[in-house]
């Protein structure tokens, strides 16, 4: 790239105006003096220079957009910055001190004696923000905060920024649609008293009306933050509804049912309720049963994420990359899922994975609505998830530990301690031993007695060389 022309013995700046810019500038070149005879400074001024002289029409182009229009405060920022200029709004400068004021002017008329420059309107405040709303953020949070969504797939995307959207929504229907920078707190206050008669009429949870300040104060931090803006009011910073409404502190805890080991073996590993089920919904199901595992940890498995060959086969709960790219819950989520009996069966059937629901929304509603329809729910209170529920209750039955039900479904080890952890964590081996111990029967394969698992168990540590104090 060179731009350089020599004028005499000095060096100038010179390029053909691009074709976006020919409605601001009406000349065929750019040109600017550089101010030197050596090849070398001039080499190295001509970037900086074709920058500057950009930046100058790219204002200019923008300068006759709506406010709404956020390119127009992004180029005049950008100018700013380069040519040395402090932002500031024309607002805040007419607030300012007068010696601001004429400082900044005498600076400019000693440069631009015609003020009709894009650095004059730049340092006489043309940083006026753009009136975005809060919806129109919304729809943008995935672009604005990128680490937020860079290993979701498709679907954890699409629910990850649908909160945003309906907290925008939502704020719109109740005060107003007005641009962020016009949002008061008096606005804000008196979107919580509409949540509190929400939360006081029992429509919604305290905890739930909390989770949307939450998301509408991140709204705003984004729009700032997406400005350069590093000193503003966040009108939600302090908004929340503190302590339980009477009617929740009354309320039984809600916990999902557990299904019986006895409908799971009757309905989901041996009977033939499942059968208006697609082949992929049912082994779904049948691996969630037999392992504890979250639904989206199942259909969204990746094919390089099971291992069915391996000495003791099992699945890969961890954060995928590339085409089949997934976040999973938290870290303590990731882990290894031994597979036996039933769901080592159901795998061995999809040894791709479930290609129909990974990476979509699809499967809890249809499942959902089968089971409705079958009257498969015992209680109201049930749900598909319910089976992670029975799993662990299957466990505790059998004698496992809280800690070693906890590695199982990939708990948190430090919160179920309370401390930091230590030590080495289960092998897989004794894992599916553990799961042995609380699978189904069927009719291709039958768990040994629980205390030949357990004589199994004893061997393995002790040939690790651990000293065993008595039976579990």
């Amino acid at each position: 790239m060179s731009y350089l022309w020599l004028r005499g013995k000095i060096y100038w700046f010179r390029m053909r105006t691009p074709t976006k810019y020919q409605s601001v500038h009406e000349p065929r070149f750019l040109t600017q003096s550089l101010g030197t005879d050596s090849l070398k400074t001039a080499q190295a001024l001509a970037y900086q220079v074709r920058e500057k002289l950009l930046s100058e029409l790219e204002v200019k182009l923008v300068m006759g957009r709506s406010r709404g229009d956020d390119t127009r405060y992004r180029a005049t920022i950008k100018l700013a910055k380069e040519n040395g200029i402090s932002p500031i709004s024309a607002s805040d400068l007419a607030k300012g001190e007068l010696e601001e004021l004429l400082s900044r002017l005498s600076s400019m008329f000693e440069r631009d004696p015609a003020a009709n420059s894009p650095q004059f309107a730049a340092n006489l405040g043309g940083f006026e923000l753009p009136d975005t709303n809060l919806n129109e953020i919304a729809v943008q949070m995935g672009e604005l905060c990128p680490d937020k969504v860079a290993q979701k797939n498709a679907r954890q995307k699409r629910m990850w920024l649908n909160r945003y959207k309906r907290a925008a929504k939502t704020f719109s229907e109740v005060v107003s649609n007005k641009p962020i920078t016009k949002i008061s707190s008096a606005d804000a206050s008196n979107y919580r008293r509409d949540w509190e008669k929400r939360v006081a009429n029992q429509e919604v949870t305290t905890q739930y009306a909390n989770k949307h300040f939450g998301y509408l104060r991140m709204l705003v931090d984004a729009y700032y933050e997406s400005l350069k803006v590093d000193e503003f009011e966040n009108p939600f910073e302090n908004i929340r509804i503190k302590g339980e409404a009477n009617w929740e502190k009354a309320k039984d805890p809600t916990k999902k049912a557990g299904f019986s080991p006895h409908w799971i073996e009757q309905n989901i590993i041996n009977g033939s309720k499942l059968e208006g089920l697609n082949e992929e919904a049912r082994d779904i199901l049948i691996v969630c049963a037999e392992t504890g595992c979250r639904q989206t940890e199942i259909f969204d498995l990746p094919p390089s994420a099971i291992k069915l060959a391996a000495n003791v086969p099992h699945i890969l709960i961890r954060v995928e990359d590339g085409e089949h790219q997934r976040e999973i819950k938290n870290k303590a989520s990731r882990r290894s899922v031994p597979l036996v009996g039933a769901a080592l069966a159901a795998m061995k059937r999809h040894p791709n994975g479930f290609p129909r629901y990974r990476g979509k929304e699809s499967f809890s509603a249809a499942v959902s609505k089968y089971f409705a329809e079958n009257n498969l729910f015992p209680t109201a209170k049930h749900q598909v998830s319910s089976l992670r529920h029975s799993f662990e209750s299957r466990m505790r039955r059998a004698g496992l530990s809280n800690e070693e039900r906890g590695n199982m479904m990939g708990h948190s080890m430090k919160s179920i301690r309370g401390r930091e952890v230590y030590g080495d964590e289960t092998s897989l081996r004794i894992r599916a031993l553990f799961a042995e111990l609380v699978s189904f029967e069927t009719p291709y394969w039958k768990p040994r007695n629980p205390d030949e698992v357990y004589d199994e168990i004893d061997k393995i540590l002790l040939a690790d060389g651990f000293k065993l104090v008595g039976r579990r």
